[in-house]
């Protein structure tokens, strides 16, 4: 049955003050080990006012493989009393093995003219908007990010002016600076190469082009969350990029 919104329960759960619904991840968005650690041991205890318990972790993508796979253990052997969520924004960073024992839904994104109103209309605003295409956990994290409006244009960059060999020099080492930040980073670039891929932002790069650019992107999300050497991505990024965009 759907919440009804009015009773104790639904209340509670509204203002996060059910202690049986628990959520894992900080403000900013980031998973630590210390998050997992905490559910680990939730997840073994009875629920104190209800039939079951939900462990729900916030923006998922941040688990590593590892992490992952320390949730898979107790996923095999979870108490029938308890329901774990995880809020992806892709199934792609999920593992197989978690998929072949989970129930998947697919939410709609929020509707574009609401989001306007909750976060504004400024070019800063919006450029978010596009890049998150509707992911809540996203926008707000990246609304609270200094270093937003930086790497956006670095990424616009990235798209329309990385063209030769000597142009390597200036991207990496913005992105040796920044290289604690890489998640994030890459998750800029994807939007506005997805922008791209949308026609929201011109370019010469015909689609098939594009969508080759945001594969490789995906695909290092995932190896940088399997905790490949940033070094080693930040190299198959420039160079996979210049590659591709050199192709016929």
């Amino acid at each position: 049955n759907p919440p009804c919104g009015k009773c104790a329960k639904c209340r509670q759960i509204e203002e996060n003050a059910n202690i049986d619904v628990l959520y894992f991840g900080d403000e900013t968005g980031q998973i630590k080990k210390q998050h997992i650690q905490e559910l680990l041991s939730k997840a073994i205890e009875r629920p104190f006012e209800s039939d079951r318990k939900f462990l729900i972790v916030k923006n998922a993508d941040g688990l590593n493989t590892i992490d992952q796979n320390m949730l898979l253990k107790t996923i095999e052997d979870l108490p029938v009393f308890d329901t774990i969520i995880l809020l992806f924004s892709s199934t792609e960073k999920i593992l197989p093995t978690i998929k072949s024992r989970s129930r998947i839904f697919m939410l709609n994104t929020v509707d574009a003219n609401l989001l306007v109103q909750l976060i504004g209309s400024s070019e800063r605003s919006i450029n978010i908007l596009n890049c998150c295409e509707g992911n809540m956990g996203k926008i707000f994290e990246l609304e609270k990010n200094k270093g937003f409006d930086e790497c956006f244009k670095f990424a616009q960059n990235l798209l329309l002016k990385f063209e030769v060999n000597s142009d390597y020099i200036v991207y990496n080492e913005y992105l040796q600076k920044n290289k604690n930040d890489l998640e994030i980073i890459l998750y800029i670039i994807k939007g506005v190469f997805n922008m791209a891929f949308k026609g929201k932002i011109d370019t010469f790069y015909n689609k098939d082009k594009l969508a080759q650019m945001l594969r490789l992107i995906i695909t290092l999300e995932i190896d940088l969350g399997k905790r490949q050497n940033r070094l080693m991505i930040i190299d198959r990024l420039l160079f996979g990029l210049l590659k591709i965009k050199r192709s016929n």
